[in-house]
């Protein structure tokens, strides 16, 4: 129960698809159907974004103070090409600059083991190629320890806004 397992993500963009797998199952198929797709219609006319990003932000919070945070492993590659040498070597700057900034947000959530970063300018062609590799070693009492946090924090904003509303 205390033991950390390991869980595969694997992302990727590529030849204008974009596929996310999880445990080696494709989870956007999963979420295509109908179904889906007409409950995210009819919550993206009527949401006001700045109150769900707080109750997120909110939910989020108590999760950000666990410790010890969890083990990652993350692999980047990108391969990228804009058939312009210079706009390529300028782009190839800015993702080795931003790179930093993105493994920062990463660890205040999990604490990076491994982390690898390849990025391949292409400067002949019009191309893109996007793929994180990475392993998140999670304990299940860890786990459930943050399914009850969330279960809470949820309901606590619940509960929050049908007070406020009367």
């Amino acid at each position: 129960m205390f033991l950390p397992i390991p869980i595969k993500i694997h992302i990727g963009y590529k030849n204008k698809k974009f596929h996310i797998l999880l445990l080696n199952t494709d989870i956007l198929k999963k979420f295509a159907s109908e179904k889906y797709k007409s409950n995210f219609e009819n919550n993206k006319s009527n949401s006001n974004t700045i109150d769900k990003f707080k109750k997120i932000l909110g939910v989020i919070d108590p999760i950000l103070k666990i410790n010890p945070k969890s083990k990652l492993n993350i692999d980047i590659n990108i391969s990228y090409g804009l058939d312009d040498a210079a706009a390529t070597a300028i782009l190839y700057g800015v993702l080795n600059s931003l790179i930093p900034q993105l493994f920062t947000v990463i660890s205040n959530f999990f604490r990076l083991e491994k982390r690898e970063v390849s990025i391949t300018p292409d400067f002949n062609k019009t191309d893109l190629k996007v793929e994180v590799n990475c392993i998140i070693y999670i304990s299940f009492a860890k786990l459930i320890y943050v399914i009850v946090i969330l279960i809470i924090e949820t309901s606590r904003f619940k509960t929050g806004s049908e007070s406020s509303k009367t």
